[in-house]
């Protein structure tokens, strides 16, 4: 069981996600400390269990609570632990929950080269990379830097996708642009690690953001503008010198609808560049066309003559193939050029709407400052709101300068909740205060890809989704991000909001009970009403489930679903990546 005053005292943020989750064996409590302050040292929280507290029932419970609300499971191994029965017990425990839920897990090991590692810690262990760390100082850094690396990649990804997003939103296309080439870059590195289910799946993913960075075109001639084409194609080359080691169009019908799309967005992106580089002259983007057209030719007959294998794929895989038609008869247009707007003299009511702009913000650094503070949740949740509305009022106004800050922070602070959770509270006035300040009301709803819906035990499997989702430049609903906090009426409305505002559904679970909860039931009933009358065409309603649910559902014929829903899809958090992006590429 969990001692409160110890663990209070590693932890140095709340209980909602944590980087990282510690096993090990109380005699070997000093090591722990070390690797702990090792990793706060990096910005890093880690939670841990202790062997010398179990004394009640709850104690299995409360691990994979604890194991489940953190990114990264890690066990200390020492000639100690390995004798535990508590630690076999707890690690039998966490590795299945930590291998249902996508948790990187991590053997650190103190113990001696011979030193006889009983068959459980092989079994489960010797698949995994393993740190070795002795005594020195140094041992416990690059155990930290490691880890750390391996979480801020992570976060990064997603950090960089949610601002891509949002500078689109604002019409930011350059500066989107230039971030896409990074997301590019960043996917295109990791594209080779993996699976091969994990590695077609990034494969889509990076099909997304090329999808997106051909409908951002740049038309001005300025330097800024030719650098930004220029790593355009420097972007485009390195990816294509990759995907031609991997793509086999000729023998694989997949691959080869693959590359008509990747070719049709990739020819887009490089005629514009073309167009920036070349000072607007057709010479080159003509030249682009024809290469483009001989290239198109070559791949759609590979697809011609492999469809007939198109029955050996699955269902979301035929429709990704099936998709390929349409851009092999779409026309390549050159991008449009737009008029570059006249420049208005800066007149003195600009300048007033500039001044608020700038008072607002100078604002929202206070702000900032007193929810740092307090470290709450509640003051982090107004703190957006407050910058999603200053965020507003720059693209109402037209004031530039300080829209970019605004969305890197609103970036930021939805990273920050993340791992916030209840354990800071704002004193009365100032939660008060604040909230009558920025006078929250019930948000209008956006337009989003997909809606999550999850039971609170399975957060941490919709987060997953959620950064999934948005590295891959999709626009998910997840209730805490895309909500502030409000009574249980405004919540219900919003909820209705999002569900009418969604293209496809996901339910995701990790226990066939969860189904019956209140609200996971209700929105299942409200999106499947509304794809049964018509008004949802080409939705889709996927549900994504651990691995021993899934099993569960298919021994029993799908019967222990509602029959209502035993026609859906349904996917293993092992490997739903690929198939959710199949279907919403369609």
């Amino acid at each position: 069981m969990f001692s409160n005053a110890q663990d209070s005292a590693m932890v140095n943020r709340s209980q909602n996600i944590y980087d990282v989750f510690i096993s090990f064996s109380h005699k070997d409590r000093l090591i722990a400390h070390r690797i702990i302050q090792s990793l706060q040292a990096k910005g890093i929280c880690a939670r841990v269990f202790d062997d010398a507290f179990l004394s009640n029932d709850s104690y299995l419970a409360q691990i994979e609570e604890a194991i489940r609300n953190a990114r990264v499971y890690m066990i200390l191994l020492t000639e100690n632990s390995i004798q535990s029965d508590f630690v076999k017990m707890e690690l039998e425990l966490a590795i299945t929950t930590a291998k249902e839920r996508s948790k990187a897990i991590v053997p650190v090991s103190m113990l001696p080269s011979t030193a006889e590692l009983p068959a459980v810690f092989r079994y489960h262990l010797m698949a995994y990379h393993w740190f070795n760390i002795g005594p020195l100082r140094s041992d416990y850094e690059n155990l930290s830097d490691a880890v750390t690396k391996m979480i801020r990649e992570s976060e990064k990804d997603t950090y960089l996708s949610v601002r891509i997003a949002e500078y689109i939103s604002a019409g930011l296309n350059d500066q989107a642009a230039d971030l896409l080439c990074d997301q590019i870059r960043s996917t295109s590195q990791s594209i080779l690690q993996g699976t091969e289910k994990e590695q077609r799946a990034c494969r889509l993913s990076l099909l997304s953001c090329l999808e997106k960075l051909s409908a951002l075109h740049t038309f001005g001639h300025d330097e800024a503008a030719r650098q930004l084409a220029h790593k355009k194609l420097q972007v485009l080359d390195h990816t294509a010198r990759l995907l031609f080691l991997l793509l086999h169009p000729e023998e694989n019908l997949y691959d080869a609808a693959f590359a008509i799309r990747l070719l049709h967005y990739e020819r887009h992106i490089r005629i514009g560049c073309s167009d920036v580089l070349a000072d607007g002259e057709t010479d080159e983007g003509n030249r682009q066309r024809k290469d483009y057209e001989r290239t198109m030719a070559d791949y759609t007959g590979c697809y011609r003559a492999l469809l007939p294998t198109l029955q050996d794929y699955s269902e979301a895989e035929k429709q990704f193939i099936q998709t390929a038609d349409t851009y092999i008869n779409a026309p390549l247009s050159m991008p449009v050029r737009q008029p570059m707007p006249a420049q208005c003299p800066h007149s003195t009511e600009d300048e007033l709407l500039s001044s608020i702009a700038t008072f607002m913000h100078e604002g929202n650094k206070v702000f900032d400052l007193i929810s740092q503070r307090h470290n709450a949740k509640s003051l982090y949740s107004c703190l957006l709101t407050s910058y999603e509305r200053l965020r507003g009022y720059c693209e109402a106004v037209g004031e530039r300068s300080i829209l970019p800050q605004c969305i890197d922070r609103i970036a930021q602070l939805k990273q920050i909740m993340i791992k916030t959770g209840e354990g800071g509270k704002a004193p009365e006035k100032v939660d008060a205060g604040i909230k009558s300040l920025l006078g929250l009301t019930v948000p209008k709803s956006g337009k989003f890809d997909v809606f999550i819906s999850h039971k609170s035990q399975d957060f941490d499997l919709a987060l997953n989704i959620y950064e999934f989702l948005r590295s891959s430049l999709k626009e998910p609903f997840f209730d805490k991000f895309s909500l502030p906090e409000m009574n249980e009426a405004q919540y219900r409305k919003s909820i209705m909001q999002a569900l009418d505002a969604s293209r496809h559904f996901v339910v995701v679970f990790s226990d066939l009970a969860y189904l019956k909860s209140d609200w996971v039931s209700l929105e299942m009933e409200v999106f499947q009403s509304e794809m049964d009358e018509g008004r949802k065409p080409g939705a889709n309603f996927l549900m994504i489930v651990t691995k021993s649910v899934y099993d569960q559902i298919m021994q029993s014929n799908k019967t222990l679903l509602p029959i209502e829903y035993r026609r859906c899809e349904i996917m293993c958090m092992d490997d739903y990546r690929e198939k959710l992006l199949n279907y919403l590429n369609r």
